[in-house]
């Protein structure tokens, strides 16, 4: 009688570990037909960060230097356009920020190096230099940021990430607009 309780308790031990098996065959046919997909959300998210990442800096760098022209700069309405570059862009990081944390990114709370090396030249300068170079700057910083913006309320993965560019670029283009005229009225090319 041992014997055969023996051989049952081995016949049901292999028979509950070929269940297994295949359970866990069958999981990881499953694992790999997901991976794909996952891959994909990966790489969505990862060109909407990206996107986001560089807006970020890019508000952050026209802040700072905003608050430069400011105080730097010698003509009136380039100071006046310093603080209506710090109000927008405050605003817009305000909201860039809420979106990426949604959409659980963390977003760069500083220009990038490349900004910074543009805001310490500016640093340097005061007056009519510093008015000319800024709006030189304003103007090719603009550039970018419409084609960006432009680039991502179109291809865009996420629909909120998208909408986000979509709502920005009209702000973007304006700000481009003031940016070339008031150059053209200090007699600064306004190309790049």
């Amino acid at each position: 009688m041992n014997r055969l309780w023996t051989t049952a308790i081995l016949a049901g031990g292999l028979i509950g570990q070929s269940a297994c098996d295949r359970h866990n065959g069958q999981s990881s046919r499953t694992d790999q037909r997901q991976e794909p997909a996952a891959t994909r959300t990966a790489q969505t998210q990862s060109s909407d960060y990206d996107f986001l990442k560089t807006a970020a800096q890019a508000n952050l760098a026209e802040v700072d230097t905003g608050s430069l022209a400011q105080s730097k700069a010698g003509n009136a309405d380039v100071r006046k356009f310093g603080q209506h570059m710090v109000e927008d862009h405050t605003k817009a990081n305000v909201e860039l920020n809420a979106l990426a944390l949604k959409k659980g990114f963390t977003v760069p709370t500083e220009p990038d190096a490349a900004h910074k090396k543009d805001a310490a030249r500016l640093a340097d300068l005061a007056g009519a230099d510093f008015d000319r170079a800024y709006m030189k700057m304003m103007v090719s910083d603009h550039e970018k940021a419409v084609s960006l913006f432009e680039d991502n309320s179109k291809n865009a993965k996420d629909n909120d990430v998208r909408a986000f560019a979509e709502k920005m670029t009209p702000d973007l283009r304006n700000h481009l607009k003031m940016a070339r005229d008031l150059s053209d009225k200090l007699g600064t090319s306004s190309s790049p």
